[in-house]
């Protein structure tokens, strides 16, 4: 199935691949896949619309998925991380993340799509350093009022690159949209209060939802940070 879209909707693309996939065996690069595959699942079901199309695999251990709303880029590239680490902290992906215009969209083969958002993602994949586990691209022509987007994300992925798959774990239960309290997540861990705290302290779980609050406030339509209204 395909359809066109309106080019002024503003989407994300996510094309990454699996770090250091030469020296993974034939069975872990398979469980990476896996694991990759069933994470964009979980976020699938965080709302309705989220994940376009199924996402693909390519060249053995690169793929790429179409997020709906460009607001989320920032939680889901670090849900998808983390759902590799909890396995195994050596575990990764690169993910080069494109914001702009989708023209079409192949739902069966999401590598067949067309627009500015899927141009900008694999350009800036193949541009991307190997230091780098996240990294935003797009064509927007006032590129100057969004100077922020790249050091923000770079430091995320840098506090990312630093977890255990303890720290990884409990991350993974914290981000999605619906997430359980601190409280209830020890009780389902069967693990102190405290441990979930010190966890979530040493992953730098605080300034990671500022930064993901801060694009999931931004009007990726109209470039514009929308205000937030706190109760007097």
């Amino acid at each position: 199935m395909s359809g066109p879209l309106k080019r002024t909707k503003i989407k994300a693309v996510l094309t990454g691949d699996v770090v250091k996939s030469t020296r993974l065996t034939t069975e872990e690069l398979n469980d990476t896949r896996e694991r990759l595959l069933t994470a964009i699942q979980e976020i699938s079901g965080w709302a309705d619309g989220l994940v376009i199309g199924k996402p693909e695999f390519f060249r053995g251990d690169s793929w790429q998925v179409l997020i709906g709303d460009p607001r989320y880029f920032l939680r889901i590239s670090i849900f998808i991380r983390a759902y590799l680490r909890r396995a195994n902290r050596e575990w990764d992906t690169r993910i080069a993340i494109g914001l702009g215009a989708v023209d079409h969209v192949e739902h069966d083969r999401i590598s067949l799509s067309s627009g500015s958002a899927f141009v900008s993602s694999g350009k800036q994949l193949d541009a991307m350093s190997s230091s780098l586990g996240f990294a935003v691209s797009h064509t927007f022509e006032d590129a100057k009022s969004l100077g922020w987007i790249e050091p923000l994300v770079a430091l995320c992925s840098a506090s990312v690159s630093h977890w255990s798959e303890r720290q990884a774990n409990i991350l993974c239960r914290m981000l999605p949209l619906l997430s359980p309290t601190q409280t209830d997540l020890a009780a389902e861990l069967q693990i102190s209060k405290q441990a979930v705290s010190k966890s979530l302290h040493t992953a730098d779980f605080d300034p990671i939802m500022c930064a993901i609050d801060w694009v999931e406030r931004f009007d990726w339509q109209n470039r514009k940070l929308k205000p937030v209204v706190r109760p007097i």
